[in-house]
């Protein structure tokens, strides 16, 4: 979409969930053809955002770890993957996924009352403010690799997101800089492991992997390989011309990362 959409209407949105920012993101998603597609544009963003955790108050307490636990791995994944990364763009993500974390170890024990839920929400949509200020957010890798796999399995894409960012962020670690920053994928896994528990691997691939699972996503997913075959082949046919990262990949590759993230999800 264009930059800037006329709107003939004043709109205010009422977000009841938290994780999707989508009563603040310049995101949609569509059915295009039997397809789901994202669009992007900033005309799709409200005059107005409501933010009341009376609007939350109904959410299970594993609906309420499961929007932190996607806050936390948008906030990560665009910090590690963001070339443009810039020292607000640090400190707004440090705050953000140190707050969400010590928030989402809380609600999985005893739930989250009306101020942490709201302090939840605030952190979530804040995420499209600062550490955006001067470029537009971008879809990663891992993101559109994810898009894909979900529409194949049926799945949540939440839950396969969880389950294939370790494998990607490992990756990142091995050296793909295509991928993201080596430094930056440690230094946001100090920043949550801190907010965490001691107790997660120091490593960034396997903490994260520990961290979905202490909080029950991305578990027991299974796919085969023709699955992540056309994953991948949909992954590469979508999104390789927007996407930096996928240039010049192969399917063979994606669907290794693929294999790797359900083989350790299976075996954990």
């Amino acid at each position: 979409m264009p930059p800037e959409s006329p709107a003939q209407l004043h709109r205010t949105f009422v977000p009841t969930t938290i994780g999707a920012a989508a009563a603040v993101r310049p995101f949609a998603s569509v059915v295009l053809r039997g397809h789901p597609r994202l669009v992007e544009g900033a005309g799709l963003t409200p005059d107005i955002a409501v933010v009341d955790s009376a609007f939350t108050t109904s959410l299970p307490p594993q609906a309420i770890v499961e929007g932190i636990s996607a806050s936390v791995m948008r906030a990560a994944d665009w910090y590690v993957a963001d070339e443009d990364a810039n020292p607000l763009t640090e400190a707004e993500t440090r705050t953000a996924v140190s707050l969400l974390v010590s928030l989402g170890m809380r609600a999985g024990k005893d739930g989250l009352d009306a101020h942490d839920r709201l302090l939840a929400s605030c952190a979530d949509m804040a995420q499209f403010g600062l550490p955006l200020a001067g470029h537009q957010p971008v879809v990663t890798a891992s993101r559109a690799v994810s898009a894909e796999l979900a529409f194949e399995m049926g799945e949540p894409f939440n839950s396969v997101l969880a389950a294939l960012l370790p494998a990607m962020w490992q990756a990142v670690d091995d050296g793909d800089a295509l991928l993201g920053s080596r430094a930056r994928l440690r230094r946001v896994w100090s920043w949550i492991r801190a907010a965490g528990s001691p107790e997660w691997p120091a490593e960034p691939g396997p903490g994260f992997a520990a961290v979905f699972r202490s909080w029950k996503l991305g578990s027991g997913l299974a796919c085969d390989a023709a699955v992540a075959s056309a994953a991948s082949v949909r992954t590469l046919r979508f999104w390789e011309a927007g996407v930096p990262a996928l240039a010049g990949r192969s399917a063979s590759e994606l669907a290794g990362w693929i294999g790797d993230a359900v083989q350790a999800e299976v075996c954990s």
